[in-house]
């Protein structure tokens, strides 16, 4: 039985392979191996469609593995030499065939964390400071432990 679990986790390329699947479209399939914790070492299967609709996150998962962004003929050695350790999620897939049985199998839902933050420009940080001490200043905005009071034109 496969082994069956969801969440998120730190992984590498392991395998990196690109072609046609059996419906003949472009596909890019990797192995993701499991860094750290009690799944040390155990791999998952990441399957990336290469069409239009699914391109761009296809694409995002690659590059956080290392990829160039260039060309497909270089995704393996680009991945390999980079051997980069970065956050995976795992999901566990279902398909229920047509006479009712049901396969299940974990995947790997998504490659790569949100992208890191950039620096913040000198005046965006004043601003920032200036609204901190403006709260600072409002009814309830946090002096001496006080909850702070939220607008009511809030959009959430």
């Amino acid at each position: 039985m496969a082994l069956l679990i969801e969440g998120d986790f730190m992984g590498k390329a392991a395998k990196v392979e690109v072609g046609l699947d059996t419906s003949n479209k472009p596909k890019v399939r990797i192995d993701v191996q499991l860094v750290g914790g009690q799944h040390d070492g155990k791999r998952f299967p990441y399957d990336g469609r290469l069409d239009e609709k699914n391109i761009r996150f296809t694409k995002a998962h690659l590059v956080a593995l290392g990829w160039q962004g260039k060309t497909l003929r270089t995704l393996r050695e680009d991945v390999e030499r980079a051997a980069l350790t970065i956050p995976v999620t795992l999901r566990i897939a279902r398909f229920t065939r047509d006479d009712g049985v049901v396969r299940e199998w974990t995947s790997v839902d998504k490659i790569g964390g949100p992208p890191p933050l950039v620096d913040m420009p000198a005046e965006k940080m004043r601003d920032v400071d200036a609204w901190f001490a403006e709260a600072d200043r409002t009814e309830g905005g946090g002096a001496n432990g006080a909850k702070p009071t939220l607008p009511n034109d809030l959009p959430f």
